[in-house]
Order: structure tokens, then C-alpha cells, then sequence
């Protein structure tokens, strides 16, 4: 579930806080109809030797939610709705991973809510609208018992997340936007 958690904050535009860079983002994350790339990611687990490295397509449409879709080296898709988080894989049938308001709360995070980040994270910003870091800090201690920081950057949308895990994992992610459409005003 805290993957799930996670690549929500990972593939969203950053949301949250009083600062005027992450008022605009947070803005022009609410005004996104949806939103489509690839992935890749180096997942460096702290016993192992290799790093494990995915890939994928992600998508998202404002009205229906979000698909990720880990293609390499397991077919994966995470289904995320109003109705709830399900999985699903090419040797098991589809499951229910959560809940439909935990789905609420990362919809609500990846279309530019201003109280979804802040409640979770300290948020440090650098940068201006054209080139953006975010730092994030846990504000408790149970998203501290799973998570030290995440990093994320980006230009137009965001292009890579660092996720420190507190057992010394970390997942590096770089995106690559293919689709980008805004809301007709």
C-alpha cells in the first residue's frame, strides 16, 4: 500500500503548502485533464547487490483516475478510481489493495489538492515554475517508520522522484511525459 502511496506523490505535480511556487503547481496540476508517459525505475533493495529495474506506462484522466502499468520484467497494472486501488497481474486475478477513500485521498494528491501533501509532509521548495525541486519530510511517525524523504524534480511536469525508505531501500524513478492535455477554460 505504501507503493501505492508513493507513486501517486511520484507521477503528480506537487500540491501543498503556503509558498508561491507550490500555490502555482498546485495550480497547474488542478487544471490537468490527463496525463500520459513511461517510466523507469531502479529500485536499490539494501541486502541485494543489483539494483531491479522496471518499466512501464502511466496515465491519468481526471474523471476516471489513474493507470499504472509495469510492463518490465513482471506485467503489472495498478487500477486507481473513486471506487478503491485494485491490482492486477498476468498469473493472479485482480485484487482490492485499497480502500475507496484511500483512493479519494491519492486522486485527490495527484490533482493538485492543497491539504493531501501537507498533511503527510514537511515540504521544503526550491527552484521557480520552469524547474522545480521538492523535498519531503514526514510530519509523523508512521509515514517516518516507512519513508526518510522523497525528492522530487521536475520542469513542465514532474521527470524524477528518489524515495528513501527507512530500511535503507530506495527507488529512483525518472519519467518521460508523452501526453499532456490542460482543461478547456
Amino acid at each position: 500500500m505504501r507503493f501505492v502511496f508513493t507513486l501517486l506523490i511520484i507521477v503528480c505535480l506537487p500540491v501543498s503548502a503556503d509558498n508561491s511556487l507550490l500555490e502555482a503547481l498546485s495550480n497547474k496540476a488542478k487544471n490537468v485533464e490527463r496525463l500520459s508517459g513511461v517510466f523507469i525505475q531502479n529500485r536499490k533493495i539494501a541486502v541485494l547487490p543489483l539494483p531491479l529495474i522496471s518499466e512501464g506506462e502511466f496515465s491519468y484522466h481526471y474523471q476516471t483516475g489513474m493507470v499504472w502499468n509495469t510492463l518490465k520484467p513482471v506485467q503489472t497494472k495498478i487500477h486507481i478510481t473513486s471506487q478503491g486501488i485494485q491490482t492486477e497481474n498476468s498469473e493472479l486475478s485482480p485484487q482490492i489493495v485499497g480502500s475507496a477513500q484511500l483512493a479519494k485521498i491519492l486522486l485527490g494528491i495527484f490533482s493538485g489538492s492543497l491539504e493531501a501533501l501537507t498533511e503527510q509532509f514537511f515540504i521544503e521548495v526550491n527552484g521557480d515554475i520552469t524547474a522545480w525541486h521538492l523535498h519531503l519530510t514526514p510530519r509523523n511517525e508512521v509515514v517516518a517508520s516507512q519513508i526518510t524523504f522523497i525528492d522530487i524534480r521536475g520542469i513542465e511536469t514532474t521527470e524524477s522522484v528518489a524515495i528513501a525508505d527507512a530500511n535503507g531501500d530506495r527507488s529512483d524513478l525518472s519519467f518521460i511525459t508523452h501526453e499532456l492535455v490542460f482543461l478547456e477554460k
